[in-house]
C-alpha cells in the first residue's frame, strides 16, 4: 500500500521476474510488464494515458520499498511532469 492513499498491488516475485497485481489503483487504468529483480532493486515497464515509463522500486526490507519514475515519455505529458523527482513509499500490509 502506497503511505497516505488506498492505492495498492501485490507482489509475486519469482527468481528475477517480479509480477505485479493492481488491488486498488484508485480509479487509474494502466497496465504493466513482469518486472526485473536484481539485487534489492526492481524494475517495471508501466502504461498510462498514453504515457510510458519505467518505474524502479528499492526495496529496504520485506515490509517497505521506495518507488520512482526513472524514465516517462513524453515528458511533456503531465503525468510525467507530476511524477518527475517524486518518491512513494509501500508498506507490506499483512493480512
Amino acid at each position: 500500500m502506497a503511505e497516505g492513499t488506498i492505492f495498492r498491488v501485490r507482489l509475486e516475485v519469482e527468481g528475477s521476474r517480479l509480477i505485479v497485481h493492481q488491488l486498488e489503483s484508485m480509479g487509474f487504468d494502466w497496465t504493466n510488464e513482469i518486472g526485473h529483480l536484481e539485487g534489492n532493486i526492481a524494475t517495471i515497464s508501466v502504461e498510462y494515458a498514453g504515457v510510458k515509463g519505467i518505474i524502479q522500486a528499492e526495496f529496504f526490507d520485506d515490509t517497505t520499498a521506495s518507488v520512482s519514475a526513472t524514465s516517462c515519455i513524453p515528458d511533456f505529458m503531465v503525468i510525467c511532469l507530476l511524477a518527475k523527482d517524486q518518491k512513494a513509499i509501500f508498506k507490506k500490509i499483512v493480512k
